[in-house]
């Protein structure tokens, strides 16, 4: 008695029940048939609808009702009509040999099943296999999680010096992606050797009379952008600070200093007299 069809999506049927197989007269295990449309037929693969052991060729596939092989080679030679793409699907060879409406038939047959059961390594046969070969693949899965943890980790590393690079060390990110107000430093009084790294511009001190005769807790290329915010601060033209002619630069309220460090000393790069 024929098996009976059921569907299982708009072009994939699967046997209910299943006859006597001609090849096999154990029985079959797996029995679908998949009427091919243009996504097939454009990649050539087409899904078997259940998992079959490859390489030892237990998946028997049939074209239109015709038996074909899979890819093998002897002397030299290749035949076959498809290869065996994964554990569960098949491709097709090219050269318009498949098109859309051709009626392709997978079975796996349990004769073939029992033969896996004798070669399988898992404690469980067949089964314990296939549970292998999941459990393997949830490990992969892990590690490639862990390993995109760590690229991303890093990517956010680089992106946290990127902006401290560019605008000191105490500049804080909302991590929106949105671009929010930035700090300006503000030194404090009477410090002649303000550590200037949090930020890139500073205000002078916003009180009390002061020399600077050193920037300190920069790294070399750090650039810096000072605004006089009173006529009472001096930066020192010495050894620490190379300021323009050589002369110290008194600013006034208003003014502007542009300086670059080189890991050792300060250089003015420009400045701006707007008192």
């Amino acid at each position: 008695m024929p098996g009976k069809l059921v569907e299982i999506t708009n072009n994939i049927y699967k046997k209910e029940t299943t006859e006597a197989d001609f090849v096999h007269p154990t029985g079959i295990l797996a029995d679908v048939i998949v009427i091919l449309n243009s996504g097939h037929v454009s990649s050539r693969i087409v899904p078997t609808g259940f998992y079959y052991e490859s390489g030892d060729y237990q998946l028997e596939v049939y074209l239109n009702g015709q038996y074909i092989r899979a890819y093998e080679w002897i002397n030299s030679v290749q035949y076959g009509e498809y290869e065996e793409w994964t554990n569960y699907s098949i491709r097709f060879k090219g050269g318009g040999y498949i098109k859309s409406g051709d009626i392709v038939r997978f079975r796996v047959t349990s004769a073939n099943y029992s033969a896996v059961f004798s070669r399988s390594t898992g404690s469980g046969g067949a089964f314990g296999h296939i549970i292998e070969q999941l459990e393997e693949s949830t490990e992969q899965n892990k590690n490639d999680i862990s390993q995109l943890q760590t690229d991303l980790d890093l990517a956010e590393n680089n992106l946290n010096q990127l902006g401290k690079e560019s605008f000191g060390d105490d500049y804080t990110f909302s991590g929106t992606g949105t671009p929010q107000t930035r700090t300006i430093g503000v030194m404090s009084n009477g410090d002649v050797t303000p550590d200037i790294s949090g930020y890139r511009t500073w205000n002078t001190a916003l009180s009390g009379t002061v020399t600077i005769t050193n920037l300190d807790e920069c790294r070399a290329d750090d650039l810096k952008y000072i605004i006089f915010s009173n006529n009472n601060t001096t930066i020192q033209n010495n050894s620490n600070i190379k300021i323009q002619g050589g002369v110290d630069f008194n600013g006034n309220t208003g003014d502007t200093i542009v300086l670059i460090y080189d890991g050792s000393s300060w250089y003015e790069i420009s400045r701006s007299l707007n008192s």
